[in-house]
This record gives C-alpha cells, sequence and structure tokens, in this order.
C-alpha cells in the first residue's frame, strides 16, 4: 500500500529540520530560499505577473507573496488585498533603496561583497545539502521508517477508569460497601471525591499505566470493565476507590500522523551522514582561540 501525503509536506518537514541545523551552525535563516508559495486561486501565475516597475526594472507579484511568507503568521492568514497595498509599497521602496544604493557605489563595497559572499555560501550548502537529502527521503523511505517505528513501539494497554479519593482508609471501606450495595459511582464521586475529578463523577478518561502512580496503575490494570477495587488503594494522595469502564490496546499514530516527524528525524540523521563522509575524506586543522595549533589533524 502507497500512502501519499499533501504536496509540499516533505519539503516544508525538509526546510524546517534544514532551518534547525542551519542555525545550530550558525547560518541565518534564508528567508528566501525557501519554496515559493502558491498564487491564490484566480490569480495568474505570480513569476511573469508584474506588479510594478521602478524605472525600467519590473517587480513581479511571486516578490509580493515571498513578503507574506516573511510575515508573522498572523499576518498571513489575511486576506491577499488587505496586505497587498503595504507589500506592493514595501517592494517599491526596497528598489529605490538598490537603486540609489548601486548609483552611491555600494554593490562594490567591501561589506556588500563580505556579505554577498556569506549569504551565497549559506545558498549553496543548503542547496546541496537539500538535494542530497531528498534523493534519499522517498515515500518508500518514509512508510519503510514507520513500519520500523511502529515495530519497535510498545504496544500499551490503556483503561477508561473513574476514582473516589478520599482522606481516611475508613471512609473508602465504606463507599466500597455502599457501591456493592448499589450506589452508583459517579453520583457517589460528586458528592464524596475529594480529588480534582470528583465534580465530573471522578471520570479520568483514558490513560496508560505510566500515567499514574505505580499503587493507582498496579490496582486499576487488575481490573476488568466494569469491576471496582474491593480493597482502598493508598497512594501519597490519599486512598481511593477505583472503577474501570473500559480497555483497549493502544492505537498507533497513523502514516500520514507522523510523516512530518518521520521527515525530520530522517533529515537530521542524513545531515550528520553526509558531513561524517565529507568531514572523512577532508584534511582539517583546528586552532585555539588565540590561533595557536591545537595538535595534530583531526576530523
Amino acid at each position: 500500500m502507497r500512502f501519499s501525503a499533501p504536496s509540499g509536506l516533505k519539503a516544508a518537514s525538509l526546510a524546517s529540520a534544514l532551518a534547525a541545523f542551519l542555525a545550530t551552525a550558525g547560518a541565518a535563516p534564508l528567508g528566501a530560499q525557501t519554496p515559493a508559495p502558491a498564487a491564490p486561486a484566480g490569480l495568474p501565475n505570480p513569476e511573469t505577473t508584474v506588479v510594478a516597475e521602478v524605472g525600467e526594472e519590473k517587480i513581479y507579484m511571486i516578490e509580493i507573496l515571498q513578503l507574506i511568507q516573511s510575515l508573522p503568521q498572523r499576518y498571513r492568514q489575511a486576506p491577499l488585498q488587505a496586505l497587498y497595498p503595504a507589500l506592493l509599497d514595501r517592494a517599491i521602496d526596497a528598489r529605490l533603496l538598490t537603486h540609489a544604493g548601486k548609483a552611491a557605489g555600494m554593490g562594490e563595497s567591501e561589506e556588500v561583497v563580505k556579505r554577498v559572499e556569506s549569504a551565497r555560501n549559506e545558498i549553496i550548502s543548503e542547496v546541496f545539502l537539500t538535494g542530497k537529502i531528498d534523493e534519499r527521503i522517498t515515500d518508500e523511505a518514509l512508510e519503510a521508517r514507520y513500519k520500523e517505528t511502529i515495530a519497535q513501539a510498545e504496544s500499551g494497554e490503556e483503561i477508561k477508569a473513574r476514582h473516589i479519593l478520599v482522606e481516611a482508609e475508613d471512609t473508602a471501606k465504606a463507599i466500597i460497601d455502599e457501591l456493592k450495595g448499589g450506589a452508583d459511582f459517579v453520583e457517589v464521586a460528586k458528592e464524596k471525591s475529594t480529588g480534582p475529578s470528583g465534580p465530573n463523577g471522578g471520570d479520568l478518561g483514558w490513560f496508560t499505566a505510566d500515567v499514574m502512580v505505580p499503587e493507582f496503575s498496579q490496582a486499576a490494570f487488575q481490573l476488568k470493565p466494569g469491576e471496582i477495587t474491593l480493597a482502598p488503594v493508598k497512594t501519597q494522595f490519599g486512598y481511593h476507590v477505583i472503577l474501570v469502564e473500559d480497555r483497549r490496546t493502544q492505537t498507533p499514530p497513523s502514516f500520514e500522523e507522523m510523516k512530518d516527524q518521520l521527515t525530520q528525524e530522517m533529515t537530521r540523521g542524513l545531515i550528520q551522514e553526509i558531513l561524517t563522509e565529507m568531514r572523512a575524506g577532508a584534511s582539517i586543522k583546528r586552532f585555539n582561540p588565540d590561533g595557536s595549533p591545537i595538535g595534530a589533524s583531526q576530523n
């Protein structure tokens, strides 16, 4: 069976993982190198649609869409027409400043040349890594990783339970006798439980054994649906009377639910694998902060 995901999901996961790696490596975010956003429905090709002219230079709609992608998330959801006038002005202003800077000879300044070279190196690194990783992270590879992850995961059991919490053991014993006599667990919990779930009839919802304190889980997971504990269960919180309503085996997340996480995990692993291979074939020398050699060559 072949799983499919919404287009762009893998690319987004790759971008996220690569951004995390580049950030830890000291690289600045490369917003301009993110995948070009899709044009809203009804608009022509944004890469060929001219939205302004500054002198002889044209500004295309794709630049406006990229500016939208650079905005905080809360603004990206706004209608295009609400953002368009301000962003068009921003794109025009950027061109005016660029033209003025070039006219002043800034294009050849030492600072600009250094920063352009730095950005170029970062872009080369990102494009190289993205290409290498995209070759290996196929849908088939992700499906195999998913099956492996699910197979290694422990298939835990969950129970749906309620409890009544009281301070004294004798009070708990009296409640058990009351329940044995036919009293409604939910109503007794609402009336007598001192725990935060008391107003909800002691409802704890679904949970696995590791969520509760050991004494509570040990007693609860021995019960069948419909059974209550026949003796009070003591924990650090007091004395519990427990009712198990249902049991089930945990359902593992679907491939679609895990695809983004698996893509990021595989991307991180592949980055390290690629760098390890490159280090093995490179001559690398390290130096102390004062410039003196650390010692022998290290990879």
